[in-house]
């Protein structure tokens, strides 16, 4: 496939992601070639307006914001006015849904596609709930089942499953509202857990069976993968923050050197420390005293441990718990702790592994860093979708040739 990389996007307009978390807000911009795209800047600012991702501040969210976009608009000398956002938060649900109808003329069409989706969707949200991805999962002509791609097919009934994620409606409007005051309008709105699964995990892993754990400040994020499509996507509220806040109340020190000791300390497992060794910390009356690392490990171990057991409840809650071939995948700001794998193969009982964003363009060796996942997904999904449009605008092809296309960019959502 050789086109120009303006072929993809008109003047070469950039592709901008913003990843609004508990800790930081992140904000990339990239460029599409015809291979993929590549970050050309990056701006990043701490944030102290979101709780496990619900906006609880709007003037400081307003304010972390700001300060990203302006620093990547200061680096690329580029205007910043349309983003894709990424949203994570308790707030989002994992829906699983059917729909069939009766095939029009004995051979399924796109349309007949069209209208099953839409018979899937129909569901009973509640009256603070959106629908923002319809993830396919597989559909059946009649009594042959398993089928990825139907059109063409003849029968008399298509039927399909999917994965539905829907977002609270005030959660989304907030956060687009706090974009909004920084004079940035939102193109897409996309959950980080199918973002990170986007830029983190490979085909072959979502054939056999995965798992994705993306595990942030405020919130974990999971999302279970088989047969190549998405099963099941849901939100922990327990995250990073619970670890450092545990250091915090234990060891009687302030929050920030609580997150500052357990990224530069912090250790998963007991019997991995030396019990000799100690670590200096600010005492609550001033001063210093010294604390054993053993100790340290001692505070997060259990909350690890915990959140594992509560990753498994989610898996066996899903029903794919006997088909994770690939594993457990681990990504996000909060898995760089000596020893986390240790103790996350010791609970789950299956091959885990860190993930870093697939991403090979310029600025790799800044963004491939598990914190940057979710972002990098945003980009990779807005990618994804500025080549659809391009091949459907540009590729004069029989309707039913256009009706497959289309089908090829259903099966990741919309």
């Amino acid at each position: 496939m050789n086109r120009p990389v303006s072929s993809l996007v008109d003047n070469k307009k950039p592709i901008v992601a913003l990843d609004i978390g508990t800790s930081k807000v992140v904000a990339m911009l990239a460029y599409a070639d015809e291979q993929s795209f590549n970050i050309s800047a990056i701006g990043q600012a701490s944030c102290d307006g979101i709780k496990k991702g619900m906006v609880v501040d709007i003037q400081k969210t307003v304010q972390a914001i700001q300060k990203a976009v302006q620093e990547l608009q200061s680096i690329s000398q580029v205007k910043i006015g349309n983003i894709d956002i990424g949203l994570s938060g308790y707030h989002v649900v994992g829906i699983n849904s059917h729909g069939a109808v009766a095939v029009k003329n004995q051979e399924v069409s796109g349309d007949d596609v069209g209208r099953a989706i839409e018979s899937a969707r129909a569901v009973k949200l509640a009256n603070e709930q959106q629908l923002v991805h319809t993830f396919m999962q597989e559909f059946s002509v009649d009594n042959q089942e398993d089928i990825k791609d139907p059109i063409g097919m003849t029968g008399v009934r298509l039927e399909l499953k999917v994965h539905l994620v829907a977002t609270s409606i005030t959660a989304s409007q907030n956060v687009i509202k706090c974009a909004r005051r920084c004079g940035l309008e939102s193109n897409k709105l996309v959950v980080n857990p199918f973002a990170s699964s986007l830029s983190v995990l490979g085909k072959d892993e979502k054939e056999l069976g995965v798992v994705l754990v993306d595990i942030g400040a405020g919130t974990t994020d999971i999302v279970v993968c088989y047969k190549g499509n998405i099963r099941h996507i849901e939100v922990l509220p327990i995250a990073g923050d619970q670890i450092t806040n545990d250091i915090s109340m234990a060891l009687r020190i302030p929050t920030t050197e609580a997150e500052e000791i357990k990224i530069k300390y912090g250790v998963a497992r007991q019997r991995l420390v030396n019990p000799s060794e100690h670590i200096q910390v600010h005492d609550v009356g001033g001063g210093y005293k010294k604390i054993s690392r053993q100790l340290l490990a001692a505070v997060i171990e259990p909350r690890l441990d915990e959140l594992f057991r509560l990753i498994l409840d989610v898996l066996k809650k899903s029903g794919y718990e006997h088909v994770i071939a690939s594993g457990f995948v681990f990504t996000g700001g909060s898995v760089n702790i000596n020893g986390f794998l240790d103790l996350a193969n010791s609970v789950l009982r299956k091959n885990c592994r860190i993930g870093m964003p697939n991403y090979h363009g310029s600025l790799r060796d800044v963004v491939t860093d598990p914190k940057y996942s979710s972002c990098i997904g945003i980009l990779q999904n807005a990618y994804q979708e500025v080549e659809h449009n391009f091949n459907h605008k540009h590729k004069n092809k029989p309707v039913m040739q256009a009706a497959k296309k289309a089908w090829n960019w259903l099966i990741g959502s919309f």
